[in-house]
């Protein structure tokens, strides 16, 4: 039994999302700002503002759908490290998300969502919070790169030594 085709979409689409960010956020300053920074910095927004928007998707999803079991196989341990390090990709996800968003409203930066209408600005101008708020992306960013390294190690694991089924789940 798979995991149905919006989990499976959004799953795809979260970890699309999410590489495109840690480029474009870890290289930002030595590669992208120096070949069209403004462009990059649109981009690297919208596909933010995106990510929360498919992670809240993807957990009303995930809560409507029929569950599917754990292999049998799998320790309580297990289980319970597997929802933890599901939980915190959501939160820093959608955490890194919202600091963005955020802070960019804080600062009054004008931007547009890929180019394609302006994203409107509903919070009064406050830099030293904005700045403050702004701290915290980063963390949020390493947190998760740490667990994305933790996610694809349990998927290699459950392909490679437990030999379940689970990745099939997920393709």
């Amino acid at each position: 039994m798979k995991y149905n085709f919006l989990i499976r979409l959004f799953h795809l689409l979260i970890a699309i999302g999410v590489i495109l960010q840690f480029l474009i956020g870890f290289f930002f300053d030595d590669l992208f700002a120096k070949l069209n920074g403004a462009f990059f910095m649109t981009i690297h927004k919208s596909i933010g503002l995106s990510l929360a928007i498919v992670v809240i998707l993807l957990i009303i999803t995930r809560l409507l759908s029929k569950k599917i079991p754990y292999p049998k196989a799998m320790s309580s341990l297990h289980i319970f490290l597997a929802k933890i390090v599901h939980f915190g990709l959501y939160l820093c996800v959608f955490c890194m998300s919202m600091t963005g968003l955020i802070a960019s409203q804080l600062f009054q930066s004008q931007w547009q969502f890929f180019y394609w209408f302006n994203v409107p600005i509903l919070l009064p101008q406050n830099p030293e919070l904005g700045s403050e708020i702004f701290s915290w992306h980063p963390w949020f960013a390493y947190i998760l790169l740490v667990l994305v390294i933790l996610h694809i190690f349990a998927a290699l694991y459950h392909k490679y030594i437990a030999k379940d089924d689970i990745v099939k789940k997920m393709l």
